[in-house]
């Protein structure tokens, strides 16, 4: 769980001038690269044990058997990472874009000396916010994914854990 202390608004310049912090002692890590399209759950809430799909939880889809066969399809996911920006790409067997996405440091994506963060919001009116952690293994084979719904409380905002899942990187 994450807390960062600051009052009402919800503020997600705030949000994230808490994780530049972070920044200050060491360059960015970078988590670019090609990842196979379905991983393992490592610790979620509920508990699950099957595979997930990368893909479907990038469209918050955390029903992960549901999710798995939506987006089973999807084999690959290229991270293109700048200082400043990380693009998704997705990729079926045929090696067709499927889906693209993008952050930018203004619009809800941070590099720390761990890994990247960005945001997504639900399209809904209001939408939930979800914060995504990427970290690179230490080897470089492999990413951790951990997904937090970020609320917004009296106090500032809150993290409260969706799961962690792991992704090897796919092979050349």
């Amino acid at each position: 769980m994450i807390r960062v202390a600051f009052i009402r608004p919800f503020s997600l310049v705030a949000l994230f001038a808490g994780l530049a912090l972070n920044t200050l002692h060491a360059a960015p890590v970078s988590i670019g690269g090609i990842y196979e399209g379905q991983g393992m759950a490592v610790l979620t809430e509920p508990a699950y044990e099957g595979p997930v799909s990368l893909r479907a939880l990038l469209s918050l889809d955390f029903d992960h058997a549901r999710g798995l066969r939506a987006h089973g399809g999807i084999t690959k996911v290229e991270f293109l990472q700048e200082a400043r920006s990380l693009k998704v790409i997705t990729r079926d067997a045929d090696g067709r874009q499927e889906w693209t996405a993008g952050w930018n440091r203004n619009g809800g994506f941070q590099a720390t000396e761990e890994g990247v963060k960005f945001l997504i919001r639900t399209k809904a009116t209001g939408g939930q916010l979800y914060m995504f952690t990427l970290n690179p293994a230490s080897d470089g084979r492999a990413m951790t994914v951990k997904i937090q719904r970020i609320e917004n409380t009296n106090t500032g905002p809150l993290g409260f854990d969706i799961g962690t899942f792991l992704f090897l990187r796919a092979a050349e």
